[in-house]
């Protein structure tokens, strides 16, 4: 165990309170532009600490100076360069990264949730409003997900691909449950991801009016073998 550097730190704690390294702890690093600027930052490392919740490491940056330490207010630690959750707005700059790295720290989600966001979700409003009205979920916006019906639920779910930033969609029958209207809104927001030099391969039964590629599998669909002689007796 490592004894504290001083007195003053020995009387504030003891020993058991520290976290300790444990086999539960990844080493792994991602880079993200912080709010508000240009600047790319590191995180560095993800800690569990079971009860204590989690913890993020964020390396020094021009905006924000010294590293720190992203933690739960469960979490125990003296050291200085910690930041708990009703701080953290300070230093990212954005709510909806506050949001997402105090889930974390409390244990609310997994680190593969955290990730994802991070490398695959742009949290910019200017995004997220475009989604929204690319497929006329302005009016629903403010209704839990589980309340809408099913065609509002697709329409929901393609507008994620839109704040995502992923260059190639996979989509199978996507226009499920739309109406001939939102199947338009989807075809149009796939001309507008084909026109930025996205890709998408979609599995579909009808026309979305796309030119583009059809691979028509019709003619490679299974068939029933010839039955010859059949006595009609059976096994």
């Amino acid at each position: 165990k490592v004894e504290p550097k001083t007195e003053t730190a020995k009387s504030k704690f003891k020993y058991d309170a520290i976290p300790k390294l444990n086999s539960s702890k990844e080493l792994e690093s991602i880079t993200f532009v912080l709010p508000g600027t240009d600047e790319r930052v590191n995180l560095f490392y993800f800690g569990s600490y079971g009860d204590q919740g989690n913890t993020i490491n964020m390396d020094r940056s021009k905006a924000l100076g010294e590293g720190t330490i992203f933690a739960s207010d469960r979490y125990r630690d003296s050291r200085r360069g910690i930041t708990r959750p009703n701080e953290m707005l300070d230093k990212l700059k954005d709510p909806n990264l506050v949001d997402i790295f105090t889930r974390f720290v409390n244990g609310e989600i997994d680190k593969n949730n955290l990730l994802y966001y991070l490398k695959y979700t742009r949290s910019d409003e200017t995004a997220i409003a475009a989604a929204i009205d690319a497929f006329d979920l302005g009016v629903l916006r403010d209704r839990p997900a589980g309340e809408l019906s099913a065609g509002q639920k697709r329409r929901l779910g393609l507008s994620r691909m839109l704040v995502t930033g992923r260059p190639i969609w996979v989509l199978d029958e996507p226009t499920v449950s739309l109406d001939v209207k939102s199947v338009a809104m989807f075809a149009d927001a796939v001309r507008a991801h084909l026109g930025q030099g996205g890709s998408a391969l979609i599995a579909t039964h009808i026309d979305l009016g796309l030119d583009s590629a059809v691979l028509e599998v019709g003619p490679f669909k299974a068939k029933l073998p010839a039955i010859d002689d059949f006595d009609g007796g059976f096994l």
